[in-house]
């Protein structure tokens, strides 16, 4: 025997496969008017026919046991806890130790260290920093810098002038000088001379000495040649 399911299954599928049946009512509504009394008859017809083919739908529906999916959505609307439930609530985070010195009014800027600028050599001196450029340009180029005749002529000047700047402070120096700083000198210069003087006899004793042990000892030379 087939079971009630398979039955109303079959009878819903020959419902669908089958021919409309004449009895259904078809509306025609240019036909007659509302008013007429065939027209209600003709809409109730519809009506109650309409009804029990919804009947015979719900009731084939109502027949499979098919449960409902449950929503993925929260009714309340509110983000709750993972633990006990609770609303969560987000507190804004206040300003920090830190923050709040910096956004002190009362601080002037003269009390804070301010950082000094370092001094770059290059910067302060023009002609340190065309030499710089130069030195790039050629070596851009591939050309050897110590070959050009220019830098040689400029090497040449620096040094002149640097040697001219160390003799102009020697001569402000000396210049300076007080006439008890010049006697001082020049007794100095004096007893250095006195003193040469008489190292001099004795350097010239001590070398006679070795000249003269040098020549016994060639003279004590034997025939055979060794030395006594």
């Amino acid at each position: 025997m087939k079971s009630q399911r398979e039955e109303s299954i079959q009878r819903f599928s020959e419902m669908q496969n089958t021919s409309p049946d004449p009895q259904t009512p078809v509306p025609d509504y240019e036909e007659g008017t509302v008013d007429s009394q065939e027209s209600y008859e003709k809409y109730f017809a519809f009506a109650k026919n309409f009804g029990t083919v919804i009947n015979n739908i719900k009731l084939i529906d109502d027949q499979f046991d098919i449960p409902e999916p449950e929503p993925d959505y929260n009714d309340d609307g509110v983000d709750s806890g993972v633990g006990n439930g609770e609303p969560v609530i987000i507190r804004a985070r206040g300003p920090s130790e830190s923050e709040k010195r910096l956004s002190d009014p009362d601080i002037e800027n003269n009390e804070l260290i301010k950082p000094r600028k370092l001094s770059n050599p290059c910067v302060d001196s023009r002609e340190r920093m065309a030499l710089h450029k130069e030195l790039l340009r050629n070596y851009k180029i591939g050309k050897n810098v110590l070959e050009k005749p220019e830098l040689d002529k400029v090497l040449n000047q620096r040094k002149e002038k640097q040697r001219r700047e160390e003799w102009d402070a020697q001569m402000k120096a000396s210049q300076k000088r007080s006439s008890f700083e010049y006697k001082l000198e020049q007794q100095a210069s004096r007893l250095k001379e006195q003193e040469d003087l008489t190292m001099k006899p004795i350097k010239e004793e001590g070398n006679q000495t070795e000249l003269a042990k040098i020549q016994a000892k060639i003279l004590a030379k034997p025939a055979n040649g060794q030395v006594k």
